[in-house]
């Protein structure tokens, strides 16, 4: 991207993650058999002045951009996709507290009074004692 000198740019740092204004002061072209490189001098608020593209090459920036409404956006949409990604992680653990759900075994209810004779007392797999009434054919 070429710049204009003078130009106001705001820059993100992959750091920080703040928006730094920055302003261009030169820019020098250096045209070879390989092509043509240009190279933007800025300077931030505290009068320090660096080479930017030595900054994008090495990563420690997270953009340049035009407009502070620009990396505003660029970091509204960082944001958002980190609490998205915290929430999909959020929701995979939280499967670790379901518990699996068995189906449990239908007893058919008599449609008629048992006498104790009838009652049987079983374990069912869950260890729980259950009462059952058994129609007299089964006994």
């Amino acid at each position: 991207m070429t710049y204009r000198i003078g130009q106001l740019l705001y820059i993100v740092s992959n750091k920080t993650k703040t928006i730094e204004p920055i302003q261009v002061t030169s820019k020098q072209t250096l045209e070879d058999l390989t092509g043509t490189t240009v190279q933007h001098l800025c300077a931030g608020v505290s009068g320090k002045t660096f080479a930017l593209e030595k900054h994008v090459d090495n990563q420690s920036l997270a953009g340049v951009f035009e407009s502070i409404d620009d990396a505003e956006s660029h970091l509204l949409i960082l944001a958002t996709d980190m609490v998205r990604k915290l929430s999909v992680d959020a929701r995979e653990k939280a499967k670790l507290f379901e518990a699996p759900t068995e189906e449990q075994p239908h007893v058919p209810t008599p449609s008629h009074p048992s006498s104790p004779s009838e009652v049987q007392t079983i374990t069912l797999q869950d260890g729980t004692q259950a009462r059952i009434n058994l129609p007299e054919e089964i006994l």
